[in-house]
């Protein structure tokens, strides 16, 4: 099972990369460069929806084009490095309760 999820993290993250490096290519990092899903060879699926919903991709002047915005990206990545990071402090810690009251209890 965790190989598994390991392998599904890497292929997400594969996929996120390939979207990103084809808005990039194509200077779709603008509302006024923006292209097609098409014209930039991305078909639409999970992973660009879910750039979507985090507001990494965005629409540009034309309702039909979509544009790549690198703030919003690195936004979303930070707060994801940083939500990583509480929930890495929490589990140390609860670990860390849970190891000082075995201790107490052992007494």
């Amino acid at each position: 099972m965790a190989t598994d999820a390991g392998v599904s993290t890497a292929i997400g993250a594969r996929a996120v990369a390939n979207v990103l490096t084809a808005f990039r290519l194509a200077d779709a990092t603008a509302p006024t460069r923006a292209r097609s899903l098409a014209a930039l060879g991305v078909r639409p699926s999970r992973t660009v929806s879910r750039l979507e919903r985090v507001g990494a991709i965005r629409p540009g002047t034309d309702p039909e084009t979509r544009f790549l915005d690198e703030r919003a990206w690195l936004a979303h990545q930070r707060s994801a490095q940083s939500r990583a990071t509480v929930v890495a402090l929490a589990a140390g810690l609860l670990t860390l309760g849970l190891a000082v009251g075995a201790a107490l209890i052992a007494r």
